[in-house]
């Protein structure tokens, strides 16, 4: 049985799609075209995709391919810049993939001279549209990446430019702050450590290199004053070892957060030249980096850096572990984890970097992209469809988690080759990712040694006027940092700011968040919630989330039960739910696993839960009537039971 986190991610893959999967609308003529959209803006994005003529689209990020009609084509073009695909043929099926590199493909054509392969409509990063006979798509899955049938209304990444909800911008005192650590980045140093990694030649596991590649960062961190310990564990019939080095936190020692990448390196020849320049001495670098930064700037939380190996067969590193944080307990205190795998190139003068995640890491992707508004040049994009990297293991174990990593990953021609060398490796891109990450961690770890005090507080997923409704639980978070937090408040106003109700008040200075239970018949326009945290000497400081509106409801229940196996579900349950935690019951007998999809979520509540039944003929035997409800775990609040005959 596939983990329920596992189970939710495979559901958040497709973020707004059609709920059955077909064959493309049109598959003859000069209606498929790719638009680029990297700088295109909400509003043609939003013109592309509602055009009347448009029969299907897939967003890849800064593309959107299009099959429409020749009239849509021109509306296009006056809006962006626009490219014929070649259209799919009769028998072949659109899949989207992640981790496909052009590299792989290019190596399928030539091995298959004549023969029919796969082929690649358009890629933008990590992420391609593919057209293949579905006997033929398996030829591009070499263990390392991920295929599925592409939806149409599918967008599988968005630049932050082109999303209504825009860009974060910060405070100037905010981004003043936050500057502090930026700039306390030095590139040429971490370029610097990039070369020195690219130079053992190889660090394939069971190398050499890879040991020395070990020592030389273990004995980097130790210089720096932190703790280190090399746990081992086997790839294989190989030994490896992750470098592991922690830097004790002033103030909030018990929280922790993670900075890491992988150190390992493959090419076409791994034993003998796989110098890993870019994929991935830069991310590990990178690590070493941040760990000079703030080793000379220590944080009130506790921060680990760690350098992964393994992740060339399989995230092996970082399985083992996360593992062995769930297994002692820690994963617990970990509050966000940063990972960097590839951050050193771009193709041009346009520095994008790509954020991805899951839902458990929403939060954490915010923090980032204010801190790239503030100190960098970066333009970002976002995918809540984790896959690949080291990232993924602690996602499956709720740990907020996001990848940083270069846009441009599916430009890089020297991917996984003996090419891969430091002359590749760009000193503006990987200097303005770290600039990134110094300030995003300095804001979530804090400083003792009189940053300025800083609060955000935000309702999780919500953006300008998102609607929420009575009767449910609503998630509001805040991170803080700087000075001797005593304590918070928590309030919310549903009359525009004019007055405000204490939800809750004396909360622990090492609190993050709380759950409102709206009251049921609440209404509201313009309502808000804030927070404040009180300073040692009395001193407050106060941030409202953005405005909301508030609708009443009947509280949660159920409309209808459907029985429509999909790939990691039984069947599904039709009403009104909270947005999480949710659990099904069915005559009494908790069932293993209540999945909620993020394409059936309205603001705090969702339209389905779907449900795993290990036996269904036995949980729901046919022509007999079973009772079925959905029990939010939050609250305990729960649905009147509903009669089902299957």
């Amino acid at each position: 049985m596939r983990s329920l986190t596992a189970l939710f991610m495979a559901a958040a893959i497709l973020l707004a799609v059609d709920p059955a999967f077909t064959r493309p609308a049109s598959a003859s003529g000069p209606s498929w075209y790719a638009v680029d959209v990297t700088m295109a803006g909400p509003a043609v994005l939003t013109s592309l995709r509602t055009d009347s003529d448009v029969a299907a689209w897939y967003e890849l990020g800064d593309v959107i391919v299009v099959s429409g009609t020749t009239d849509s084509r021109k509306r296009a073009a006056r809006l962006a810049e626009v490219t014929d695909v070649v259209p799919p043929r009769n028998d072949e099926v659109l899949y989207l993939t992640r981790h496909v590199h052009p590299n792989d493909v290019e190596r399928l054509t030539i091995s298959r001279p004549g023969g029919r392969v796969p082929r690649v409509l358009a890629s933008s990063g990590l992420y391609a549209l593919v057209s293949s006979a579905p006997e033929d798509i398996s030829l591009l899955d070499d263990g390392h990446s991920d295929i599925a049938p592409a939806y149409s209304g599918t967008t599988v990444a968005r630049s932050l430019g082109n999303d209504f909800a825009g860009v974060l911008q910060p405070s100037s005192s905010k981004a003043a702050a936050l500057n502090g650590y930026a700039d306390a980045v030095d590139p040429e140093r971490w370029r610097a450590a990039v070369a020195t990694l690219a130079g053992f030649r190889t660090r394939y596991v069971g190398t050499g290199g890879l040991s020395a590649a070990r020592d030389y960062l273990a004995g980097e961190f130790q210089s720096l004053g932190l703790t280190v310990t090399t746990p081992e564990f086997l790839v294989g019939n190989k030994k490896a070892q992750n470098v592991v080095a922690e830097l004790r936190g002033t103030t909030r020692p018990d929280e922790l957060y993670v900075v890491c990448g992988h150190y390992d390196s493959i090419s076409e020849q791994p034993l003998n030249a796989a110098p890993g320049a870019e994929d991935n001495a830069s991310g590990a670098a990178g690590v070493l980096e941040l760990a000079r930064v703030f080793a000379a700037r220590p944080p009130e939380a506790s921060i680990r850096f760690i350098a992964f190996s393994g992740e060339e067969f399989g995230l092996v590193g970082s399985e083992d572990y996360v593992e062995s944080l769930v297994r002692d307990g820690d994963s617990r205190r970990v509050r966000g984890v940063i990972t960097m795998d590839m951050i050193g190139f771009s193709r041009d003068g346009d520095l994008d970097v790509l954020l991805e995640s899951s839902g458990a890491g929403a939060d954490l992707v915010d923090v980032l992209a204010t801190a790239a508004a503030a100190v960098s040049d970066l333009r970002v994009v976002v995918s809540y469809n984790p896959f690949g990297s080291d990232h993924v293991p602690f996602l499956e174990a709720g740990i907020p988690t996001v990848l940083t990593i270069e846009n441009d990953w599916d430009a890089y021609r020297d991917y996984h080759k003996s090419s891969d060398r430091i002359e590749n490796v760009r000193l503006d891109m990987g200097g303005q990712i770290l600039r990134m990450n110094a300030a995003a961690l300095g804001h979530l770890a804090g400083n003792a040694d009189g940053e300025e005090p800083m609060l955000s507080a935000r309702v999780r997923f919500a953006t300008d006027r998102t609607t929420v409704y009575g009767g449910f639980t609503l998630p509001i978070e805040w991170t803080a940092s700087g000075g001797a937090i005593e304590s918070f408040d928590v309030e919310a106003s549903v009359d525009d700011g004019s007055t405000w109700s204490v939800l809750a008040s004396q909360l622990p200075a090492g609190e993050r968040n709380f759950n409102w239970t709206v009251p049921e018949d609440a209404r509201s326009n313009r309502a808000f919630v804030r927070v404040t945290a009180h300073f040692e000497g009395g001193s407050l400081l106060t941030d409202a989330s953005v405005p909301l509106s508030i609708r009443p409801s009947g509280g949660p229940a159920i409309k209808a039960v459907k029985f429509k196996p999909t790939t990691n579900a039984d069947f599904f349950i039709k009403g009104r739910f909270g947005d999480d935690a949710q659990l099904i019951e069915v005559s009494g007998v908790q069932l293993p696993g209540a999945i909620v999809d993020p394409r059936y979520v309205d603001g705090n509540v969702t339209s389905r839960i779907f449900g795993i039944a290990p036996d269904l003929d036995a949980i729901f035997p046919k022509g007999v009537t079973v009772q079925v409800r959905v029990v939010d775990m939050r609250t305990g609040v729960a649905t009147a039971h509903f009669a089902v005959t299957r």
